[in-house]
């Protein structure tokens, strides 16, 4: 998934955007749709499950003053177990690695970036192939506990839209508000 993500900032996004987060916007989008029809073409649109050992299994979670504990489905707890590991990982990665300086640097000023020697394209490419390996990893950990076809990753990218739309709104509510 890294290696797919970065060749598709280097070679299609990259070249499509023009500097424009317009065009990110569209090319992806125009990706997304792609990539579904070709998972639509290769795999049908036939809703499918994976079938573990854990699949089905609970864990208790006692809960206080004598309550009825708590049973949460074990394959979310290792989601999350492993959401947070993946996450552990990538704050690592951005605090004490050359990379995570890079990413930074970029994310901050890209011009000065660029002015201090570091490839913009490359820490880009780099961003697009750990979001995709995130993306990947995130996959591998729902699958147990989601049913799976083509289209299942509407739902996510409706959620995700959501909080970055509203992110944005909030944030320029905020510079809003400090300038007054």
């Amino acid at each position: 998934m890294f290696a797919l993500g970065y060749a598709l900032q280097r070679l299609i996004i990259n070249r499509a955007s023009h500097g424009k987060d317009e065009n990110i916007l569209l090319v992806t989008l125009g990706l997304a749709i792609v990539m579904e029809n070709l998972a639509l073409l290769a795999f049908s649109a036939d809703t499918r499950s994976i079938d573990t050992p854990y699949t089905l299994r609970t864990v208790e979670i006692p809960t206080p003053f004598g309550a009825r504990p708590a049973m949460i489905a074990l394959p979310k707890m290792i989601a999350f177990g492993g959401a947070l590991a993946v996450a552990a990982l990538l704050l690592w990665i951005v605090k004490r690695t050359d990379l995570g300086r890079a990413i930074r640097a970029v994310a901050k000023e890209k011009q000065g970036a660029k002015l201090m020697g570091i490839d913009v394209e490359h820490v880009y490419a780099m961003s697009f192939g750990i979001g995709l390996a995130c993306l990947g990893a995130a996959a591998c950990f729902l699958l147990p506990a989601y049913y799976v076809n083509p289209q299942v990753g509407s739902g996510f990218v409706l959620v995700a839209f959501t909080v970055v739309v509203l992110g944005g709104m909030a944030s320029t509510y905020g510079a809003i508000l400090g300038a007054v």
